[in-house]
């Protein structure tokens, strides 16, 4: 295509508010797959009413409280972040734990960052997934101190996992298998999040048809294609799938 067919195709994704409206609709159907508890699908409820009633009622005035105001302002549990060793073979790996002390375990969730490795984009990522409730594990993909890369450094990891997706395969099914064994993790309720090139691995994921407890895999603007044509759609039967373009 040329850039302005490109741009007629996906102009909708361009817009910010297209961008943010696809990610918010994003995480209110995740939260319901990896949670599916009864009070979430009552929010849903509540949600679609709101958008189906053109002219709400107003909430009575409430009245006047008698009592004393607590002196204690209800806290948030704290965020806990902590490095998790792991090994795919003789390959040390390094990923991040992190999640919201309190009732554990919590619903699990595995990010796969994108072509710089663990940066402070996927850490950001992955707090703003703890706030919502997941305990949620950072895959490292391309090996223990690979971090803070250059331009080229980020091209050349990117390049040599994404030439060798056995390779890919045995990194990210490393990943969720270190995520699985933590504690933290409730390893029945589990989504795979990945963004651009870890979009492209966490197809790799479903592929391996080796992670059946996997509630969900989403690609945010990875790459779906195979170099394995026959591979195309196996394991991607009976997932709750997305793939996004922002």
């Amino acid at each position: 295509y040329k850039r302005q067919g490109i741009n007629a195709e996906y102009g909708g994704f361009r817009n910010r508010r297209m961008r943010i409206a696809t990610h918010l609709l994003f995480v209110l159907v995740l939260v319901s797959v990896v949670f599916s508890s009864t009070e979430i699908n009552v929010n849903f409820s509540n949600l679609l009413a709101g958008f189906t009633s053109n002219y709400p009622s107003p909430s009575p005035t409430p009245a006047p409280s008698t009592s004393t105001p607590s002196t204690v302002a209800p806290t948030q549990a704290p965020l806990q972040e902590a490095k998790i060793a792991y090994t795919d073979g003789s390959q040390e790996l390094e990923g991040v734990l992190i999640y919201r002390g309190g009732n554990t375990p919590l619903p699990g969730l595995l990010i796969i960052h994108d072509w710089a490795s663990i940066s402070n984009y996927t850490l950001s990522r992955g707090r703003q997934y703890a706030d919502l409730g997941f305990a949620v594990f950072l895959a490292d993909i391309y090996g223990k101190g690979i971090r803070n890369l250059t331009f080229a450094q980020r091209a050349g990891n990117a390049s040599f996992i994404l030439s060798n997706r056995t390779l890919a395969k045995s990194r990210v099914l490393a990943a969720y298998s270190a995520a699985k064994s933590l504690a933290v993790i409730d390893s029945s309720r589990l989504a795979t999040v990945g963004y651009c090139f870890g979009g492209t691995v966490a197809l790799e994921l479903a592929r391996t048809g080796l992670a059946p407890d996997v509630r969900a895999i989403v690609s945010f603007h990875g790459d779906p294609s195979t170099p394995f044509r026959e591979q195309n759609l196996v394991g991607l039967e009976h997932r709750f799938f997305f793939f996004v373009l922002s």
